[in-house]
């Protein structure tokens, strides 16, 4: 009958729209497969999902509608080996076979599930910044921040001996606890000798600690060395007038690149800085 046959190309064009739709969000997928599974009860729930990730800059490694089943979680298992973070499916409204769920306890696979798109999203987003919390401590001791600072005078040498305590004044960058510290040296041949003091253990703004100094800060530091740095003397080892700059390594820079990305690269005189102590320090 001719209502049959129009239900069929209503049904059909329904269909080719669905597919359409499904391709277009298809493209916000990774195409590496790296990042989360985003599993979802509509085309239209998965897409605001997909907006939200986007935003957060998550990369989406696949999608899915409807009940979860074993081959989601195994999809979403192949970031265990290269981003275990990223080993989750983001469920919204759906339900998960208990074999899906058993396999997912298994494997290490993190099923977040919510019946509102909102819930979803904030479970998520305190997932994400506990772990960058988590790198970004873990990093402290890697990642260096380029720092220039220097003796006020010769009556600022409080102590001349291990640990160094010296009054400065921060010319670039920021100084932090804990950066490790090198006199900016060159030899008659214009070769860079850094010569390492130690770390800074303390930072002292107008007789309180602190744990910063900006750039026109006036301190006083003390720099904590190791057994070998124990005979060193500001006027032997190196000038009072020499610049003190944080000592960079190649790991220090990718620490600082991956978990403070946010806190340099707005920063001109801070990524221009990095560039001059690599050169120093001889970093390819």
């Amino acid at each position: 009958s001719k209502n049959a046959q129009k239900r069929h190309e209503v049904i059909e064009a329904l269909g080719d729209e669905v597919q359409k739709s499904f391709a277009d969000l298809f493209d916000k997928v990774d195409k590496t497969g790296r990042g989360v599974f985003v599993q979802s009860s509509t085309l239209g729930s998965l897409e605001a999902l997909l907006g939200f990730l986007h935003d957060q800059k998550i990369p989406v490694s696949g999608i899915g509608i409807g009940t979860i089943a074993k081959k989601t979680i195994m999809k979403a298992s192949v970031m265990l080996g290269s981003q275990p973070e990223y080993a989750i499916v983001l469920a919204f409204n759906v339900k998960c076979n208990p074999d899906a769920r058993q396999l997912a306890t298994d494997m290490g696979v993190r099923i977040f599930e919510a019946e509102i798109i909102y819930h979803l999203q904030e479970m998520f987003e305190n997932y994400i910044k506990e772990i960058r919390d988590g790198r970004k401590s873990a990093a402290k001791d890697v990642a260096v921040f380029p720092v220039e600072f220097r003796i006020l005078s010769e009556e600022h040498i409080f102590n001349n001996k291990n640990p160094l305590v010296l009054g400065v004044e921060i010319k670039r960058g920021t100084l932090r606890l804990n950066t490790p510290v090198v006199a900016q040296r060159w030899n008659a041949n214009q070769v860079a000798t850094p010569m390492f003091l130690g770390k800074v253990d303390g930072i002292k703004s107008e007789d309180k600690d602190v744990s910063t100094a900006k750039k026109g800060d006036k301190v006083s530091v003390r720099i904590m060395g190791e057994d070998t740095q124990k005979n060193l003397q500001v006027g032997r080892s190196f000038l009072w007038t020499d610049p003190l700059v944080s000592e960079i390594s190649r790991e220090s820079i990718d620490a600082l690149k991956a978990n403070f990305a946010d806190e340099i690269k707005d920063n001109a005189e801070t990524v221009q800085h990095l560039g001059l102590l690599k050169k120093y320090f001889g970093i390819i």
